[in-house]
Formats: C-alpha cells, structure tokens, sequence
C-alpha cells in the first residue's frame, strides 16, 4: 500500500441463509499524487506466538469508529448481554418508585376504610340508600323495610 492511511471503517453485513456477520475492514487514505484511496483488509494471518510473548493489538479503533462498529451492530439487531441500558434502567426506577406511591396511597386509603367499618361511621354512605342492614350492638340484623324484596 503506497499512501497515507486516514481513516479505517468496519462495515458489518449479514445475510438471511447466514447467521454469522461479515465484517468487512476498510480504508480510507490519500495516494502519492493527493488522490483519494480506498483499501480493504485482505487474508488476516496467524502468526504463531512464544509463551510469554506480549500480545500486540491486530488493529485499533478510535472512540468515534468504536462507536460506529456498536451503531452497525445495533442496526443489525444485536443487543448487550446486560439486560437493559442506563437510560432504561434509570426508566424502569421511576416506574417502581410510582407504583410505591400509588401503594402507600391505596394502603392509607384501606386503612381509612378499614378504620370507618370498624367504628360504624361507613354504614349508609352512598347512593342515598340510608342505614341498610346495619350491624347492631345486640347481635341481630339490622331491618328490613317492609315491602322490601330484600332476602334475610
């Protein structure tokens, strides 16, 4: 490769017959003349390394490219192994805190109710019906208008 290399681009594929990815390293670079230049990564090799050898990098990516290559992996469907993000996250805490409320509030609510049943003050309340079957202190039934088609 003569030149200057500017600028290296991962492009990603998949096809449907195919459940693995094609990644695809590109170059973008000047020529010796300023011209603008297009090179492709060929035939990556294996070379065999020594026990204790330093392991050196096969390429590096910027933070912008690192960011592209996990765009293209988003666009093709692939997810984090980490359920969520922080945002979905940070969404999913608002919803629990709101459902706390909404519990405290109902809770408060049944005790209220629960406190009006015990002291009597609930009987008759509602639709303008009055005192129906009311329980009294001696043990028996409330009454029953005559007339009523009412069941005891």
């Amino acid at each position: 490769m003569t030149g200057s290399m500017v600028d290296l681009e991962i492009r990603l594929y998949s096809v449907p017959w195919d459940s693995r990815m094609a990644f695809c390293l590109m170059g973008r670079g000047v020529g010796p003349k300023d011209e603008r230049r297009h090179y492709r990564v060929t035939n990556p090799t294996f070379e065999l390394m020594e026990d204790g050898q330093l392991l050196q990098p096969t390429f590096s990516l910027g933070r912008d490219q690192v960011q592209a290559l996990m765009d293209e992996l988003y666009r093709l469907g692939v997810r984090p192994s980490e359920q969520g993000t922080v945002e979905a996250r940070e969404v999913a805490k608002a919803h629990l805190r709101g459902m706390r409320a909404l519990v405290a509030q109902l809770d408060r609510e049944i005790t209220t109710l629960e406190t009006m049943v015990l002291a009597g003050t609930l009987w008759g309340v509602g639709a303008g019906l009055g005192p129906v079957d009311q329980p009294s202190t001696s043990g028996e039934r409330g009454s029953v208008p005559e007339g009523s088609d009412c069941l005891r």
